[in-house]
């Protein structure tokens, strides 16, 4: 399947048995990862779940030998030739949806006008070839003097943010976070109390985040009666010594919300952005001049109270449209950010990733961690701690370049399911460190753990030398508790 509007098609000889391919996900929970050209890339499992977390419209069939990407897909032939890079060639303006599908021998002749780069087909006999096709134009580059897709990753992206003129904070410290602790039942009084215990404790953290639940609705950003007082809630923490953060997704809009009664206009007509939270979300109409003004608006109500850390979340809402230009999106989030100010920090998530560079400080770069190891049904774009370690991995090379890589929070509480291995994880990963434990359920090994992954972020980029060592204890107890809960789903 040839992307729409097709204008680019290369076909780049290959061998079959050694190539790898890289393809980099739409957004922060969508699939990235490098696999070989004989295997098949992950695709969504539920229509649903490919609105939400992969790019709609743009889902491929689930082909053998066929792969997807958005904005940049990475090639190594494999047969000792150069690792080639196929880049938009009008980033972040417009992002390009990149296929390559694996020809045979005996298929090549379909290749038909595609620009053939490389050698030779006729240099190694048998020789396969890959069909690389986009629906924007392409910048094709080689890379001879770098011998991995990792390696090529780390220049492309620290490249792409020097075009850019791209800036953000070189340090981030740590943070707690509510949602993996009290999700949306959230209320002002747990917030004060964790606050406390945490000041009591003396962890290393900075940020106190209040998570979802501390709203009216999708759409109404302020606090709601059941969550309580939210001045309140920031003159405590902040009187402790924290800061104070907080999460909004200004991109959605529920079917519940109040907004929707006299703002019918608000929301963008026939576009869905999925489903969530026992309701249909609309996405927010940002050609709408006074839509975008109640987003900044948000953000400045927010700031005037005193929050200076803010979590954007389900952003991917912001580029559901007919109209492929990022422009709106990139406008709209460039205004929050002179909103809150240079000195506050912007962390992304839910975020189409190349058209977010430049606008944040941090940005996840995985599905969301997880009290279970595994997504529901398999799908690695869902919440779950092996997905979210296994994307985290991936697109390490993006830390340090295009922001500070957010793997999501540390969770270390003895019920959660491979706590060894989530912890582990994390201390390999130089990116921002947060937590989102209740304080009352941590043990000892807890408290030792968060100790030593509760430290400001750093730029360096982590090498097998920097990653602690596993201990054979700690392995043989997260393995036996995942094959456990397996056992149990059967």
């Amino acid at each position: 399947m040839a992307p729409r509007n097709l204008l680019s098609s290369y076909l780049l000889p290959i061998e079959a048995n050694t190539a790898q391919i890289f393809e980099l996900g739409w957004q922060s929970w969508s699939p990235s990862g490098s696999y070989s050209v004989l295997s098949t890339s992950p695709r969504p499992k539920r229509d649903i779940w490919e609105t939400m977390a992969f790019r709609p419209g743009f889902v491929d069939p689930k082909t053998e030998g066929l792969f997807v990407s958005d904005g940049w897909l990475i090639v190594d032939p494999g047969d000792g030739t150069p690792i080639i890079t196929f880049e938009g060639a009008n980033l972040p303006e417009q992002v390009p949806h990149i296929t390559a599908k694996l020809l045979s021998p005996e298929t090549i002749s379909i290749a038909g006008q595609s620009i053939h780069l490389g050698r030779q087909l006729d240099t190694i006999p048998g020789s396969s070839a890959l069909k690389i096709e986009a629906n924007e134009e392409l910048i094709v580059r080689a890379w001879p003097s770098l011998s991995t897709i990792s390696q090529v990753l780390d220049e492309l992206s620290r490249q792409y943010a020097n075009g850019l003129k791209t800036t953000f904070k070189s340090a981030i410290e740590p943070a707690w976070c509510s949602w993996y602790c009290y999700w949306t039942s959230v209320t002002a009084a747990d917030i004060i109390s964790e606050a406390e215990k945490i000041n009591a404790k003396g962890l290393n953290v900075k940020t106190i985040q209040i998570d979802d639940g501390w709203q009216i609705d999708l759409g109404n950003w302020r606090p709601s009666d059941r969550f309580g007082d939210l001045d309140s809630v920031i003159k405590t923490v902040k009187s402790a010594g924290y800061d104070v953060g907080i999460w909004v997704a200004p991109f959605l809009i529920g079917e519940n919300s109040t907004l929707l009664t006299d703002n019918p206009e608000f929301t963008a007509p026939n576009m869905s952005a999925g489903f969530n939270w026992q309701q249909k979300l609309f996405v927010a109409n940002l050609k709408d001049a006074r839509l975008r003004r109640t987003i900044v608006d948000t953000f400045k109500f927010l700031v005037d109270k005193g929050v200076s850390y803010f979590k954007l979340d389900f952003l991917y809402a912001g580029l559901i449209s007919s109209d492929p230009s990022t422009a709106l999106y990139r406008e709209v989030l460039s205004e929050v950010r002179e909103v809150v100010g240079k000195e506050s920090k912007m962390v992304g998530c839910g975020a189409p990733l190349l058209p977010s560079v430049g606008l944040f400080d941090a940005m996840r770069i995985s599905p969301d961690i997880a009290p279970h190891w595994n997504p529901p049904l398999q799908d690695v774009s869902q919440p779950g701690s092996r997905a979210a370690i296994a994307n985290a991995r991936s697109r390490a090379p993006l830390h340090g370049n295009l922001w500070i890589n957010d793997h999501d929070c540390a969770l270390t509480r003895p019920s959660i399911m491979a706590r060894e291995l989530i912890a582990h994880s994390m201390e390999g990963n130089g990116g921002l460190r947060t937590f989102s434990d209740p304080i009352d359920t941590l043990d000892d090994w807890a408290f030792n753990r968060l100790s030593q992954l509760l430290r400001t972020s750093s730029l360096e980029k982590s090498t097998p030398q920097a990653n602690s060592t596993l201990s054979i204890e700690d392995l043989n107890s997260s393995t036996i508790t995942i094959a456990d809960h397996e056992k149990n789903q059967l």
